[in-house]
């Protein structure tokens, strides 16, 4: 009885530290998953003094790869260095398929405000990566760098 409840503890112990294999991956030409941003929706109004906005990015991700890929989260961080305009950190859980050769638009909706650099505001430009993680663990991203309108 002792020998059988320590056998249940030991394979206890081995399945609770079993981990899926995770890969932070760069995107490029080749990858299993691409990302593009298909639009930007720009709000009209500022919602507080510090001239923070909404706005909704839409990405768009195309697998690649031979198997169906299921994104489970997308995430949004700003670049750093002088832009003029810094986002705040967004992500978006989600639990979609996309099945192989297809593209799939997610919305993600984030914050951002002008810099209280004047060189940043200056560049008129925006800078972020978006990150893109699969069911399996893998993680693709990719940084866009555009202008502000």
């Amino acid at each position: 009885m002792i020998a059988r409840l320590a056998a249940l503890l030991i394979l206890a112990g081995c399945a609770s530290g079993v981990q899926t294999d995770s890969r932070m991956l760069e995107g490029g030409p080749g990858a299993a998953i691409t990302v593009e941003v298909a639009d930007v929706e720009n709000p009209s109004m500022p919602v507080d003094e510090q001239g923070t906005r909404d706005y909704v990015i839409h990405i768009e991700v195309s697998n690649n790869s031979d198997i169906v890929q299921t994104v489970r989260q997308i995430t949004v961080d700003q670049l750093p260095g002088d832009y003029a305009l810094q986002l705040d950190r967004a992500s978006r859980a989600l639990d979609e398929m996309i099945d192989s050769g297809k593209d799939h638009e997610f919305a993600v909706r984030v914050q951002g405000r002008p810099p209280r650099s004047v060189r940043a505001q200056n560049t008129n430009r925006i800078g972020f990566r978006v990150t893109v993680t699969l069911s399996n663990g893998d993680s693709y991203y990719y940084a866009f760098e555009g202008p502000v309108r």
